[in-house]
């Protein structure tokens, strides 16, 4: 299952595939397997590194079609949970796990800020607060300014909710579920995270 996500992905993203259809199967498929071997808690997916998932995260800030953004930010996330969980907080915060999750949470945070589509953007900030509310990753947030960049993107939520809530559809609950959620993540975190200031 591991050698499919990972042809899938090389098939795709490396031959700058362009037919809407096949990117939006592709990905569907790839975060599905994504799913299940996270469940399966494949070592393999522990072991992909930043440099593995560069084609993806530069697939999902420049791809035109936002089921795929979503996709790839929503796999993104179930990786870096499994990441979390499969290591201990010292090994969180050294040598290439820490560059790996660094890069995924900024990758995530682009999305959050930048994707034209709120729900999208919905979709990324569910993911980081996904990833960051296993306390093992205070000081991984601190290091990553998590606290004060999602503090940055919360009024631009807030301006784009206004803009775009007459059209979310199905996404509707997706994005107020995060709106509300996100208030309380910065007050929860922005507190855990402030005592590694001193460390």
């Amino acid at each position: 299952m591991y050698s499919t996500w990972v042809n899938l992905g090389s098939k795709i993203f490396q031959n700058s595939c362009t037919e809407s259809g096949l990117l939006e199967a592709a990905t569907g498929a790839m975060r599905a397997i994504m799913d299940r071997l996270s469940q399966d808690k494949c070592e393999k997916l522990a072991a992909i590194t930043q440099e593995d998932l560069k084609v993806i995260f530069d697939a999902g800030v420049t791809c035109e079609i936002a089921s795929v953004r979503a996709n790839l930010a929503r796999m993104v996330g179930t990786l870096g949970c499994l990441i979390i969980t499969q290591n201990t907080q010292e090994s969180l915060n050294s040598g290439p796990t820490f560059l790996l999750l660094t890069a995924a949470t900024d990758y995530l945070l682009k999305v959050s800020a930048h994707d034209n589509e709120l729900w999208v953007s919905a979709e990324a900030l569910d993911v980081v607060i996904d990833l960051y509310s296993d306390d093992k990753t205070d000081k991984l947030a601190h290091h990553a300014h998590l606290v004060d960049r999602l503090k940055g993107i919360q009024p631009q939520f807030k301006s784009k909710h206004h803009q775009q809530k007459k059209k979310l559809g199905e996404h509707r609950a997706l994005v107020l579920t995060v709106r509300d959620n996100l208030v309380a993540f910065i007050k929860y975190k922005g507190a855990r995270a402030a005592k590694h200031a001193k460390s």
